[in-house]
């Protein structure tokens, strides 16, 4: 090739170098956005392109998820793939943020946020991958004079404002059941999921609200075999399981009790809303969990599973831990490096899940 031609290649159209972009991972992205002004505002201020960005990857099934923590002092986040959460793996960074930040949700790499302040509290949508933050105005939240109604309100980012919608046959949901975690539902198949309790029935069920109708409804719970009553219900929670190419699952861990021995047990829905096609993915007894890591715990908060049989687990303990666990058929379950997700930095609030995207939301 000649000199001259390959002079000539070192200019490339402005939207052949856009395309190059919108095929990258975030974090390279984001150290690209220092090259020139025009880079910056196209990969962090431009909206076209993070939309862009985000439908390529996930049409290619290459977004990236992690973990995100929130403590007394600091956010810590941490990829989920890695084998081992030691304190100098490149897994783990942590991330300037305000001092008190309870965790709510996560939708499309945007965190809900609730900015915990000495003397009030602020909600937020928030992206950590490019610490975009747009403050919310005050939701209503005040009592109405007809105490059998029940409301519940609903942010349009597209009118900057909140909507207070009726709910009709549930609980709001602060009363949403979700022992082994906080209240923040699971989401899957555009619908937000809490396990949820009726007044006289001990069996749980499952209680979507539907973001896009606006309305309730129930998912049919697993049938088990034996007896409910070694169910614990205590350490049940509702997951997403990723299962790979981009696609994911509704997803339940119960614990049970078997011949005098505790196991957790993941229960995946194959076919949304279809009861006849949950089935177990995975179990493991969670004595050799305690045994592994030298401890008893008080509970296990599932935070990230996978398909082939890895969970992401916050262990309370005398402190709060964090351990990847790989649990492959009826094989013990092999624990990473435990995480010490409070050594040094008081009480953990939240371990939630997102992926990078460039998103945000316009004013």
């Amino acid at each position: 090739m000649s000199t001259k031609k390959l002079h000539h290649n070192r200019h490339l159209p402005e939207e052949i170098i856009v395309q190059i972009l919108c095929r990258l991972p975030i974090k390279p992205l984001i150290r690209f956005s220092s090259v020139s002004e025009r880079w910056h505002s196209l990969i962090i201020e431009d909206p076209q392109f993070a939309q862009s960005h985000f439908k390529l990857a996930s049409d290619r099934k290459t977004l990236t998820q992690r973990l995100l923590i929130s403590t007394n002092y600091q956010l810590r986040s941490l990829d989920p793939e890695t084998p081992s959460f030691a304190d100098n793996d490149s897994s783990l960074s942590n991330i300037t943020f305000h001092t008190y930040t309870n965790l709510l949700g996560s939708c499309n790499g945007l965190v809900f946020v609730d900015v915990d302040g000495y003397e009030n509290h602020s909600l937020s949508l928030w992206n950590p991958s490019t610490r975009f933050e747009r403050e919310l105005p005050d939701p209503y939240f005040v009592s109405v004079a007809n105490t059998e109604k029940k409301f519940m309100e609903i942010f349009s980012s597209r009118l900057n404002s909140w909507k207070r919608i009726q709910v009709r046959g549930h609980d709001p949901p602060c009363s949403f059941r979700s022992p082994t975690t906080t209240s923040l539902g699971a989401l899957t198949n555009e619908a937000l999921h809490w396990f949820y309790s009726r007044v006289g029935e001990e069996e749980p069920t499952i209680l979507a609200f539907d973001l896009a109708k606006e309305e309730f409804r129930e998912v049919p719970f697993p049938t088990f075999d034996g007896d409910a009553d070694d169910i614990d219900v205590n350490q049940m929670g509702v997951q997403v399981v990723s299962r790979g190419e981009g696609e994911e699952c509704l997803c339940v861990s119960i614990t049970r009790r078997r011949g005098g021995v505790n196991f957790m047990e993941f229960w995946v829905m194959r076919e949304y809303g279809v009861r006849e096609s949950w089935n177990v993915l995975f179990k493991f007894n969670t004595n050799d969990v305690s045994k592994s890591l030298g401890g008893n715990f008080h509970g296990y908060e599932a935070c990230f599973v996978t398909e082939g049989g890895t969970v992401i687990f916050r262990l309370r303990w005398d402190w709060d831990i964090v351990v990847r666990i790989e649990c492959h058929r009826e094989a013990e379950p092999v624990c990473s490096t435990p995480f010490n997700v409070n050594d040094g930095d008081g009480a953990v609030y939240d371990v939630i899940k997102y992926n990078e995207t460039l998103l945000s939301v316009p004013n």
